[in-house]
């Protein structure tokens, strides 16, 4: 082969993924690394509170694509703030494509009601994207007879590795929905619901990220995201009663040309908390651009008066685009918060003294279920 038509193929091959307008990598348990979905929701548990996740799909497909990403946040409802660092890498394929990110978020919350709040957050990342050039075989590297030969390419090959500074924002509402309740002749105001709702702009500065200097830029990417928890009293275990909360949760993403929609339920019981959710890739809802079916199982126990440690796996069911025969994806989330940690000095107060801010926000929680991470 020539060097021209080496350097052709090198070009559809950086070019191919900018053609498509591939979407970043992303979660299905997309509420586990609150940090990557949106800032804003930056220590949405009192306390400290660290997060590992890991998703691989279509593994069985060449080693299919690779998510990793650690998230540790820190919230003091006295001041009203949380902050968080956060890491993730994208691989694609064995080791030919990678994207890495690391950076931190800060969100600050505005009491609306003393059950409500409205935060807003902003990160900013180190982003750095690699392709491995070694790993991939161009037109000139393929004999007639002899098949994959070991001679150099002769296309002369680009960066790399392309690097740059990543910005984002978002917003979000929660707040709890209390009715007046009449019992034994006296009203009294009750938990009915629980929601939220928020959005955030992901790459909004919209980087380069061309590594042939072609000034391509990173589409910004809408994330829609919100939950509704509603509560039931049940009595399962001997006479003691309990709250089982059902949990409906909705997520639209939109990238350039690329848009998904995940809609879904949870149940949360006693720490354990099953999920059925259903991802689309388009607006209305078409049964042949259905992506995967989810299904998660999810669960949490308090390992100390103030600790508590989270395990969630949760599995995806091709029902659309490739067959079962790419194996799907899974995910495994493990989470560890302390709710006693981050509770920074009162610099007018003295070592350690609290202030005593009446205008805290406190997340609210069902009866017995307090102390457990929220759902959303």
């Amino acid at each position: 082969m020539t060097t021209q038509q080496g350097l052709q193929s090198i070009l559809f091959v950086l070019l191919f993924p900018l053609l498509v307008k591939a979407q970043d990598g992303t979660f299905s348990q997309y509420y586990a690394s609150r940090l990557l979905l949106n800032p804003a929701l930056t220590g949405l548990d009192e306390g400290l509170a660290a997060t590992v996740q890991h998703r691989s799909q279509w593994f069985a497909a060449g080693q299919g694509y690779q998510t990793y990403s650690a998230c540790v946040e820190c919230r003091d409802e006295d001041i009203r703030s949380g902050v968080g660092l956060f890491a993730s890498q994208h691989i694609e394929g064995p080791g030919k494509f990678s994207a890495l990110s690391v950076g931190g978020t800060y969100a600050y919350s505005v009491p609306l009601s003393e059950n409500s709040a409205l935060s807003a957050g902003f990160n900013a990342a180190f982003m750095q994207e690699a392709l491995n050039f070694n790993a991939l075989i161009f037109s000139d590297q393929i004999a007639v007879f002899d098949g994959v030969i070991n001679t150099p390419t002769a296309a002369p090959l680009p960066l790399e590795t392309r690097s740059f500074a990543d910005f984002g924002v978002g917003l979000a509402y929660r707040g709890l929905i209390r009715v007046r309740q009449r019992i034994s002749q006296q009203t009294a105001k009750r938990d009915a619901a629980f929601v939220s709702l928020g959005a955030t702009i992901n790459h909004i500065n919209e980087p380069d990220e061309s590594l042939l200097g072609l000034n391509y830029k990173l589409p910004y990417r809408l994330s829609i995201h919100g939950g509704l928890s509603l509560p039931f009293l049940v009595n399962w275990i001997g006479n003691t009663k309990y709250f089982c909360t059902v949990s409906l949760f909705g997520r639209y993403q939109q990238q350039g040309p690329s848009k998904s929609t995940m809609l879904g339920l949870a149940w949360l019981y006693h720490g354990w908390e099953p999920g059925l959710f259903v991802h689309h890739r388009s607006l209305p809802f078409q049964g042949g651009n259905t992506d995967h079916i989810i299904v998660s199982l999810g669960w949490e126990t308090k390992v100390a008066p103030d600790r508590y440690c989270k395990i969630q796996l949760s599995y995806d069911i091709d029902a659309g685009g490739l067959s079962t025969a790419a194996g799907g994806a899974y995910e495994l989330s493990l989470k560890f918060r302390e709710t006693t940690w981050c509770k920074f000095k009162d610099s007018n107060g003295g070592k350690g003294r609290r202030r005593n801010n009446k205008n805290s926000y406190k997340c609210p929680s069902f009866g017995n279920e307090k102390g457990f991470s929220r759902q959303h």
